[in-house]
């Protein structure tokens, strides 16, 4: 169940196709996901597609309180090591 503003058909598989572009640019660019994603986090006083002004947006800040809580930064760098010696597509393929 999603508690988007706005639910219609197909709503998840639009959300899935977003994410998997947003993944795409990051590659291109060169930068992580989570960077990209940070950089296009809504911000105090933005206006939205819909001519909306942001009041009290807590966007930037609860970002930051999660990646600090969950020690992102760490497991991060612990995953990307793993799969450096874990994950060598290529001894499994023919």
């Amino acid at each position: 169940m999603s508690l988007d503003a706005v639910a219609f058909i197909g709503g998840a598989s639009a959300k899935h196709m977003i994410e998997q572009v947003m993944d795409h640019l990051a590659h291109a660019l060169n930068v992580s996901g989570e960077a990209l994603r940070e950089a296009n986090l809504y911000r105090e006083g933005q206006t939205t597609p819909y001519g909306d002004v942001l009041v009290s947006c807590h966007l930037e800040k609860l970002w930051r309180q999660l990646k600090e809580s969950s020690d992102y930064e760490r497991r991060s760098a612990e995953i990307e090591a793993f799969n450096q010696v874990s994950c060598d597509v290529t001894s499994v393929l023919p």
